[in-house]
């Protein structure tokens, strides 16, 4: 049996549970305050595919390996922007074919990430950190496969 942290869920099964309420937002509203998430834990009910399926199942696309310097633009459509790091592999014909020698920018809603339809393949859930928490604010995210991705330019940062 898998370890599993206990906490507050804000969307199971692709339904919406719980909102998060600051004191002062669940006073208007007549809630209880509610805790923001720390850890952050996505995981399937389907079966876990790996990376090496994902690949195989690719006929043109990107694998990213790494993404940093994530930011929150729009908690509404939680829209998040960042850029990626060390690791962009172009695929073609189920392999991966040569390095992407580029730092792509990226304007993507979780929402329309996770969207009905844009998953096409998800991973087991591995315990990840963001580079720059410093081991902080650790959380359970699985590889994706998806359809879209929105990245909007290729970036100067090194």
């Amino acid at each position: 049996m898998a370890f599993r942290p206990k906490g507050f869920i804000f969307v199971r099964n692709g339904v919406l549970e719980n909102l998060q309420y600051s004191r002062y937002w669940a006073r208007e509203k007549g809630k209880e305050p509610t805790p923001g998430p720390v850890n952050t834990i996505v995981e399937s009910a389907a079966p876990a595919a790996s990376v090496e399926e994902m690949i195989k199942a690719t006929d043109r696309g990107l694998l990213v390996s790494r993404f940093w310097y994530i930011r929150g633009v729009d908690p509404r459509t939680a829209l998040f922007t960042g850029l990626t790091r060390d690791g962009v592999w172009a695929r073609r014909e189920g392999k991966i074919q040569y390095p992407v020698f580029a730092i792509f920018r990226f304007n993507q809603s979780i929402l329309e990430l996770l969207a009905h339809g844009n998953v096409e393949m998800i991973g087991a859930s591995e315990r990840v950190s963001g580079s720059e928490t410093q081991g902080r604010g650790a959380s359970l995210t699985p590889a994706l496969k998806v359809k879209r991705f929105h990245f909007t330019s290729q970036s100067e940062a090194v």
